[in-house]
């Protein structure tokens, strides 16, 4: 059994043969070191994607920062970040593998502690933005025709595979 940094697992036995297995991380959350001076969140890439996307935002100052993913209907389906940030960009990243295709939103709160969000939704230090992704499953294509070609979707697209 080898382990690399990138998460791949490779490993082999005398019996079956030798296996690949990439582990993902279903959340992750790093700073860019890029000091914000303004809120924002950031279009998911890459969007339509199949099934790990990522998010970037900013945040303007030190506050209580809150993202959610959200099916068609509005259900919360997971809590990405929900924790204080200091200023700055960030990454997080959603593993969607465990969701069927469709129409999903992802929403970023702010809250500062200098704003009382139940008062005032819309008062200054408070940042709420929300934007809708889709994510697209595809899995093998085949023909009736043995001499037909058929296609598996990969992280970087799709591999023709020869079927006869």
């Amino acid at each position: 059994v080898y382990y690399f940094n990138s998460g791949k697992i490779i490993a082999s036995d005398i019996y079956d043969g030798f296996y690949v297995f990439k582990t993902v991380n279903p959340i992750g959350i790093k700073n860019t070191e890029t000091i914000a001076d303004k809120y924002s969140l950031s279009q998911n890439y890459p969007n339509p994607f199949n099934p790990v996307t990522h998010f970037g935002f900013r945040i303007a100052n030190f506050g209580l920062v809150r993202l959610t993913v959200y099916d068609v209907l509005g259900k919360e389906l997971q809590t990405l970040v929900n924790k204080e940030l200091q200023p700055g960009s960030y990454e997080a990243e959603w593993n969607a593998a465990d969701y069927p295709s469709g129409v999903y939103y992802y929403r970023l709160e702010v809250n500062t502690p200098h704003s009382d969000k139940s008062e005032h939704p819309l008062r200054e230090g408070n940042f709420v933005e929300t934007k809708k992704m889709v994510l697209i499953k595809c899995n093998w294509r085949e023909s009736e025709n043995p001499d037909s070609e058929a296609y598996r979707d990969n992280e970087n697209g799709f591999d023709k595979i020869k079927t006869s």
